[in-house]
């Protein structure tokens, strides 16, 4: 009983009462927003590609120069260039493709190459996803947003928009397809040479 009264109306039990959880949390939040903000730090890219969300296609812009080195010696090319995306329809797919997911220009990717994607939209909200590579990330119109991105296997990888954007928001898949880096530059020769 005396304890108890002691304790009742005590400043500095209540100072380590409010104190010790203040501390804990404290000792979490520090160590947290630093892992956070080393999230959001890109440390130099090899490729950035600029991904925008239209109604109800995505496209894609290349702005990048790229170093391969070929045995003689270092190559640079520089890639300017743009494409939609856009759904495949039941009449134009071949056998054995996904329905509802393929497309007919897919953005073909290098494998072990640090990408970052720049995801912004033109008209309404929509959102970039690609749970096999586990990454989502919303475009917005008039904000850019970031995401870095690493494909260490060669694959063809398909998502699509998980934002509820309007009436065809189920027909806006996105495949990626990720080859080797020496067929990668074989892919950008081809594209270069046609423009």
């Amino acid at each position: 009983m005396f304890l108890t009264n002691q304790f009742k109306h005590s400043g500095i039990f209540e100072a380590v009462w409010a104190a010790f959880p203040t501390a804990i949390i404290i000792s979490i939040l520090i160590p947290s927003l630093i892992l956070l903000y080393s999230f959001e730090d890109i440390l130099n890219p090899r490729m950035t590609i600029k991904v925008i969300g239209n109604q109800w296609y995505w496209t894609y812009e290349f702005d990048n120069w790229i170093t391969y080195e070929k045995e003689e010696g270092p190559t640079n090319i520089y890639t300017n260039y743009s494409f939609d995306s856009r759904i495949l329809r039941g009449e134009d797919l071949e056998f054995g493709t996904k329905r509802l997911l393929e497309v007919d220009n897919r953005l073909v990717l290098p494998t072990n190459v640090t990408t970052r994607f720049l995801v912004s939209s033109t008209d309404v909200l929509h959102s970039f996803a690609m749970p096999e590579l586990g990454f989502k990330v919303d475009a917005t119109p008039g904000r850019l947003n970031q995401i870095l991105i690493y494909i260490s296997r060669p694959g063809i990888y398909y998502g699509q928009c998980s934002e509820l954007c309007g009436a065809e928001h189920a027909f806006m898949p996105i495949v990626i397809q990720a080859v080797t880096p020496k067929k990668y530059l074989e892919y950008l020769e081809n594209i270069l040479n046609t423009l």
